[in-house]
């Protein structure tokens, strides 16, 4: 494994080190949800989970996709 490699694996898992993002991702494992949707299944506020959101998906971790207004969320990664 070169060290690019291993800088790259380093940062999606600070990417997903956080105890919210791992309900995130256990929620989204299920399938495809919209920010509104995730905040629910977690139990978090929106805009917190907005932020985790948007964090995993620069890192490549989710993946989304636009809707009219609504954003849907889904693990892009194994």
């Amino acid at each position: 494994m070169t060290e690019a490699i291993a800088a790259a694996k380093a940062e999606v898992l600070k990417s997903v080190a956080h105890p919210t993002r791992v309900l995130i991702l256990e929620a989204l494992a299920e399938g495809e949800l919209s920010a509104g949707e995730v905040a629910e299944k977690v139990g978090a506020e929106r805009t917190s989970v907005s932020k985790h959101l948007a964090c995993m998906s620069e890192t490549g971790v989710l993946g989304r996709r636009r809707e009219g207004l609504k954003v849907y969320y889904h693990v892009a990664i194994p």
